[in-house]
């Protein structure tokens, strides 16, 4: 595989898969910018989503439960269907000293966002 590194933009021969943080497109990179360049594009875009998910002042709650149900295929047998809503319930925010919920991977630009990584 043969292109241009996602993160630092030189030619890479022989390059690494990377997924982008948001809507995991594949592209290539060299290895030693994988780790750092997933590190940064992950921090940028936490920062963009402002989500109490990757806020400083969060408490983790549990990942919402799975969705259970059985439904008829087309040629008429039971299965049944799992689906892990991609919530965390039960947080704390411990800025405003009340309960919350965080919504991984998602956009909610809360003006009180501060990352859990900021200095």
């Amino acid at each position: 595989m043969e292109g241009t590194c996602r993160y630092c933009g030189r030619h890479v021969e022989n390059g690494w898969r990377t997924l982008s943080y948001w809507n995991q497109v594949e592209s290539l990179c060299h290895l030693e910018c994988k780790q750092q360049g997933e590190r940064e594009e992950a921090l940028e875009c936490q920062t963009i989503d402002s989500d109490c998910n990757d806020c400083g002042y969060y408490k983790r709650g549990v990942l919402a439960p799975k969705i259970v149900s059985n439904t008829k295929t087309t040629s008429g047998k039971w299965v049944q269907v799992v689906f892990q809503p991609n919530e965390i319930v039960n947080g704390w925010c411990l800025r405003f000293d009340k309960p919350t919920n965080a919504y991984p991977h998602s956009f909610r630009g809360k003006e009180c966002f501060v990352h859990r990584r900021s200095p």
